[in-house]
């Protein structure tokens, strides 16, 4: 989910605390989905593996 929100074009280029209130009723729905594992971790590890993977899409692209 992290990954996907990162690439969302609303989030594009944005820091996770800039879109963190954005993110808090998704970051809820999976909680009660897994109520005994802490989703934020996991959320964010995948939210700044998205922003890494689009800027290097972007930095590709500038550079052809």
């Amino acid at each position: 989910m992290g990954f996907e929100a990162a690439l969302h074009a609303k989030m594009r280029c944005r820091e996770f605390d800039q879109v963190s209130g954005e993110m808090n009723s998704s970051l809820e729905d999976v909680q009660k989905q897994y109520p005994n594992v802490d989703v934020s971790d996991a959320f964010l590890a995948g939210y700044q593996r998205g922003r890494d993977y689009y800027q290097s899409v972007c930095d590709e692209s500038k550079a052809a």
